[in-house]
């Protein structure tokens, strides 16, 4: 899918919740938040620690240098084996809410 295609409509003021498979971060692409998944938490240990060699990432909340967020799940499932190994699965919710602070968003996650 062509990100900057699929974002060309969006304005300063909209909120953006980018849904992104691989925790890769276009540091072009306008969002305020982008989801992913892809990695598994690692599954077994130690993959964990090869995955964020490659991805530069954990799984969980993290806040970018620009003040962007990603947040990576570890998921539910498997590939490869059907085995977990301190990696355990997980089911996200997330909310988002918008509240007037002047600027647009003033409080989500």
């Amino acid at each position: 899918m062509n990100t900057k295609k699929a974002l060309a409509s969006v304005t300063k003021d909209d909120f953006i919740a980018l849904l992104k498979h691989q925790p890769v971060v276009d540091k072009e692409a306008p969002f305020d938040l982008q989801l992913s998944g892809h990695i598994h938490g690692g599954q077994i240990f130690p993959f964990s620690l090869i995955t964020r060699l490659v991805y530069g990432v954990s799984t969980g909340l993290t806040q970018l240098a620009d003040g962007r967020k990603l947040y990576v799940s570890r998921g539910t499932g498997t590939w490869g084996p059907p085995v977990r190994f301190f990696a355990a699965p997980e089911t996200t919710r997330t909310t988002i809410e918008s509240g007037y602070g002047g600027s647009g968003w003033s409080r989500w996650l």
